[in-house]
């Protein structure tokens, strides 16, 4: 019996390392806390301005409410007709331009372009600046009534 005593020591702990080696393999389990309850982003608040009509752009523009009739399009498109009554500004020079030019910050600002979408980018820069009173007349491509040529 005394021979087999090694044999037996090594059978052993070849069982116990075997045994711990499968213990440390398998996923050692533990109570981690809930996990938090993911809230949904907040919504990115866009300031919100009036969108004008055709026919109520030109009632604004008709009384002596003083306002300022903003194109925010590129020169080469001004030049192909534009609402009579227009300021020039295009929407690369408006951030520079507009507190310079348009001096009063509660002014009526009625903006306008070709189809609509950098009027909308327009109205933002100038909420930025501070100007209080700004309308969306979207695009002059709308515009239902005449459009003065350039000369």
């Amino acid at each position: 019996m005394r021979h087999n005593f090694p044999i037996l020591r090594l059978a052993l702990l070849f069982i116990l390392i075997l045994g711990f080696g499968a213990c440390a393999s398998e996923p050692v389990e533990t109570e981690s806390p809930a996990p938090e309850q993911a809230e949904p982003p907040a919504p990115v608040e866009s300031p919100v301005f009036p969108q004008l009509t055709p026919s109520k752009a030109q009632e604004i523009m008709a009384c002596d409410t003083p306002f300022v009739l903003l194109d925010v399009r590129e020169p080469s498109e001004f030049e192909t007709g534009y609402i009579s009554g227009a300021v020039l500004m295009p929407l690369g020079t408006l951030r520079e331009r507009a507190s310079l030019e348009i001096l009063d910050k509660d002014a009526q600002i009625i903006v306008y372009c070709r189809s609509g979408r950098r009027s909308v980018d327009a109205i933002h820069i100038l909420l930025e600046l501070g100007f209080q009173n700004v309308f969306n007349l979207g695009g002059i491509l709308d515009w239902p009534y005449e459009i003065t040529q350039a000369e």
